[in-house]
């Protein structure tokens, strides 16, 4: 049974719905300065109420956070992973003293299918299809054949962040068509209750089916950039642009490439604008289905002849590049200024403080799960500035199902170029892990 610890003893009072990207609170409250952490008192719920299976039970995580508002007179609530951050909207719903989105357009930015017709503004988007998963994949593989040019991305419509599979033929597709179905009937099991009592089902009867979004890949290439804003009172304050390295190094060997997230982008200065009308563009469209007084950030492919594509859209601060931001621009730290967004408080829009450097955020994932302390020497990590870790020593690496990794922490680096910046995350890597082979230099970047 779920019981309610507090940490600090502020006047203001903020729920933290679980499960957080950070794993561990005392991990999310780093994450702010001391004398802005002791204005709250946080309200936290553990253990997570989970069904025998291990899901998390979000009847009665709602019910619990329903009763522990009306008792503690809470006014603020905070969430930053997709169900989560369902139940915010749920909350706000109930409770009209509570800041946030609205449940539709939470929902329409988890939802790739309704993503992509509702929100996503261009009129020209990648080719895309929409397929129902059947008993026989050899008839789910012919009707995708028919339906869409592969090289294809297939992921399931529910699930920001969880696996996604790429297929370049019938063979391939039928080898992750089967693991595609079971990722989207546990994402649906885990989404059902939410979405089948709080969305409205008449207007998007497709929100539980068993379904997948295709998407053909484009031969031109393109830049994958990570984009953040925050709508406060239906306005939108944009925070920061980086972009996503997928590679940083000229052989073809996996092992020694590098991956991460990149300050300043280096789109030209046409395109960075162009992305952000875009964005903007979205942005509109879930603020006209209640968006407001929350953070969203977005992935999208940006081709040179001036093409965006919307990858995904999700509405929270982004976590992952939290460290990143504050050491970049003045006033950029997303999680104090989603809490104050969460007060009626506008935030003020951040700015560079670079001043001609690069700042490179590169993500640590493991894919098998493990002890901590097999991977990470926390002797040397904990005393580092530029290392954020999610796990605490002593603690299990967990693989959560219906995705193939997970994200252990990150490394931070600043240099007077990305090659510079290179050197020091890879130096830090053999200092830190106990097993560098074993935890991966690429990664899916986007809701982990």
């Amino acid at each position: 049974m779920a019981n309610t610890h507090k940490e600090g003893s502020g006047s203001i009072k903020v729920l933290l719905i679980p499960p957080l990207l950070e794993r561990n609170y005392e991990i999310l409250f780093k994450h702010f300065r001391p004398e802005f952490r002791k204005l709250f008192t946080f309200y936290i719920i553990k253990p997570i109420p989970r069904h025998e299976n291990g899901v998390v039970d979000y009847s009665a995580l709602l019910d619990y956070c329903v009763n522990l508002v009306k008792e503690e007179d809470i006014g603020i609530v905070f969430a930053n992973k997709q169900a989560g951050v369902l139940v915010w909207a749920v909350l706000c719903q109930k409770f009209s003293h509570i800041r946030g989105p609205s449940v539709e357009s939470v929902f329409l930015s988890n939802h790739e299918y309704y993503k992509t017709v509702i929100v996503d503004a261009r009129e020209q988007k990648i080719p895309f299809s929409l397929q129902y998963f059947g008993d026989d994949c050899y008839d789910f593989a012919f009707r995708v054949m028919t339906s869409v040019m592969p090289p294809c991305i297939i992921r399931p419509c529910l699930g920001i962040g969880h696996s996604n599979y790429k297929f370049h033929n019938r063979d391939e597709l039928l080898t992750v068509a089967n693991q595609c179905k079971l990722d989207t009937e546990h994402i649906i099991g885990m989404h059902s209750y939410l979405v089948s009592n709080f969305v409205d089902l008449k207007r998007y009867p497709m929100a539980t089916a068993r379904a997948v979004l295709l998407n053909s890949i484009l031969d031109s290439p393109s830049t994958k950039v990570h984009i953040e804003a925050c709508v406060f009172q239906k306005d939108v304050i944009m925070w920061a642009l980086c972009d996503v390295i997928n590679s940083l190094e000229d052989d073809s060997d996996a092992a020694n490439k590098l991956s991460g997230l990149t300050m300043p982008s280096d789109l030209s200065s046409s395109l960075q604008e162009k992305v952000s009308l875009e964005f903007r563009n979205d942005i509109k469209n879930l603020i006209d289905r209640g968006l407001d007084y929350s953070f969203l950030h977005g992935e999208y492919d940006v081709y040179e002849d001036g093409f965006v594509h919307l990858v995904a859209l999700c509405v929270g601060p982004n976590a992952n590049n939290t460290k990143m931001y504050t050491q970049s621009m003045d006033m950029g730290n997303n999680m104090e200024a989603a809490l104050q967004v969460s007060m009626g408080i506008r935030p003020q829009q951040p700015t560079s403080i670079l001043q001609g450097k690069v700042i490179l955020n590169h993500l640590l994932c493991a894919f098998e799960p493990s002890k901590a302390d097999s991977i990470v020497n926390f002797s040397k990590a904990l005393s580092n500035p530029n290392v954020w870790l999610r796990y605490l020593p002593g603690q299990e690496i967990i693989i959560e199902p219906a995705k193939n990794h997970t994200v252990i922490g990150s490394i931070l680096a600043k240099g007077s170029c990305l090659k510079h910046c290179v050197e020091k995350i890879k130096a830090l890597r053999k200092e830190i892990l106990r097993t560098p082979d074993h935890v991966s230099l690429m990664s899916q970047i986007l809701g982990l």
